[in-house]
């Protein structure tokens, strides 16, 4: 279990209740990741899909880079503002949205993947994507 915990300087710290096993620092453009030195745009981040423990960053750009941190850590640590979780395994970003298929509960993202909204979420997730 980690304790996320927060310093004046926006870094947060994944810390198990001993030692401190890795962490990221996030600033308005971009989180950094210390343990395996990548840096990722916020912007180029077009969703975050989980697997068990680890979280899936699928880029703009094509690319998907995999670490070894649950999706609610991510979820936490970025901005809600333009980041929505639709589903326990998803996390998107609000300006890659293409469309939405209500009938299906499917958002269609700018790179051709679709995303479920579960039935539990679909409440508070439509309504954000619409004051997008």
């Amino acid at each position: 279990m980690y304790q996320l915990k927060k310093s004046n300087s926006y870094t947060y710290t994944a810390m198990p209740k001993k030692t401190i096993l890795n962490y990221c620092t996030i600033s308005a453009e971009n989180i950094h990741f210390s343990s395996t030195q990548k840096s990722i745009q916020l912007a180029d981040i077009v969703m975050l899909k989980a697997d068990v423990n680890y979280t899936y960053f699928y880029l703009a750009n094509g690319k998907c880079i995999v670490f070894s941190k649950t999706m609610k850590t991510f979820a936490e640590l970025l901005p809600s503002c333009s980041f929505i979780r639709t589903h326990k395994t998803y996390l998107i970003n609000k300006h890659y949205l293409k469309s939405i298929n209500q009938e299906e509960d499917l958002i269609n993202l700018s790179n051709g993947m679709n995303v479920p909204i579960s039935r539990r979420k679909r409440r508070s997730v439509l309504p954000q994507i619409m004051n997008n």
